[in-house]
């Protein structure tokens, strides 16, 4: 004859099983939906990427520009040396020696960040 304890033991066992199923489909459809949501993330990331090169190319291209300004300033004052031959000589050295220094920092600069530019976009393209 089957026991209470016998009858608990089946249910149990049935009731184990059933909710093994039954978390085995959730976990099923919950892992669709989070593949769906990372899917839809890493599109977003895309775009936001996309938007940011264009922008970072617009600074790049600004960069590049205001080098090449700075290096023909620099060629410049070699230049300016020649004009000035009838003013003092050590105050032209003098504003000769501030004015190449500002320029040396500001290429320095710049060459810095096109170098942190140049870094991200290869960054982004990997």
């Amino acid at each position: 004859m089957i026991d209470m304890s016998d009858y608990i033991a089946i249910l149990t066992f049935v009731a184990s099983v059933i909710a093994i199923v039954v978390a085995w489909r959730v976990a099923k459809s919950s892992s669709k939906d989070a593949q769906q949501q990372i899917n839809k993330i890493q599109e977003l990331l895309d775009v936001f990427v996309a938007v940011q090169n264009l922008n970072i190319s617009e600074v790049q291209k600004k960069y590049e520009s205001e080098l090449q300004q700075v290096e023909k300033e620099l060629k410049g004052l070699d230049d300016l040396s020649y004009e000035r031959k009838f003013l003092s000589i050590s105050s032209h050295m003098e504003s000769r020696k501030q004015r190449e220094k500002e320029l040396l920092a500001k290429r320095k600069e710049i060459e810095n960040n096109l170098l942190s530019i140049q870094n991200y976009i290869k960054k982004t393209r990997k």
